[in-house]
């Protein structure tokens, strides 16, 4: 089996109300879904950060990538240890997604789950965390902009999704701010909240 060829998608998923973070405000996230063809007709999945220039890092790295043997990772690897020098954090991103597309390859040749190669499975759920941010208002949604109104929404989303875990994106305020929010927090939750 040998790699044919790459795409590359970017996906861009619009917030309900504008984020706000330390880097500013973000009103939506995009992202890049890779697909990795082979001449047997699989198709690897992989994905990573959004961003004008992911695509033309990822799409540089095709002509390397074609003919290769996507089980043969390690050479694959190899041929782009210098894409993060020359670009960065994205660059690493670019050769994570193209891992995680011949790996994906991987398990579906084998008609195997991806945990079976790479050691076993270790559990059989994982929890997701919500990401909590002060966020703008828009058309009705959003508005947390006090430690009351995030300590608010972490309830509602708790409730309507199962939450047992609160990332809180911090930064945007005063320190004073930030830890009244998660004082708030933990006293709305308790400790068994993490």
């Amino acid at each position: 089996m040998k790699i044919s060829g790459m795409q590359v998608t970017p996906v861009n998923v619009p917030l309900e109300a504008p984020i706000r973070w330390p880097w500013g405000v973000r009103a939506e996230t995009t992202r890049m879904i890779v697909e990795v063809f082979t001449d047997e007709g699989l198709t690897g999945l992989g994905e990573t950060l959004g961003g004008n220039y992911m695509p033309v890092i990822l799409k540089s790295m095709e002509a390397k990538l074609r003919g290769e043997d996507p089980f043969e990772l390690e050479r694959i690897l190899s041929r782009f240890q210098m894409t993060p020098y020359f670009t960065g954090y994205a660059g690493r991103a670019a050769v994570g997604a193209v891992e995680m597309a011949c790996w994906d390859i991987m398990g579906k040749a084998l008609a195997q789950p991806l945990h079976r190669l790479i050691g076993g499975k270790y559990r059989e759920t994982v929890e997701f965390a919500a990401y909590v941010f002060a966020r703008y208002e828009h058309e009705g949604k959003g508005g947390e902009n006090t430690p009351e109104a995030l300590t608010e929404y972490c309830r509602r989303v708790q409730k309507k999704h199962g939450f047992s875990v609160f990332k809180y994106k911090g930064g945007v305020h005063p320190p004073a701010f930030d830890v009244e929010t998660i004082r708030l927090m933990r006293e709305a939750f308790g400790p068994q909240m993490r």
